[in-house]
């Protein structure tokens, strides 16, 4: 469970980050 958990921030860090790439 806690894999998935693990999973998932990272999920959301990389889209935080292509989100970031993207608005510049």
């Amino acid at each position: 469970m806690g894999s998935v958990l693990f999973y998932a921030h990272f999920q959301l860090l990389v889209i935080g980050v292509s989100f970031e790439a993207c608005r510049t």
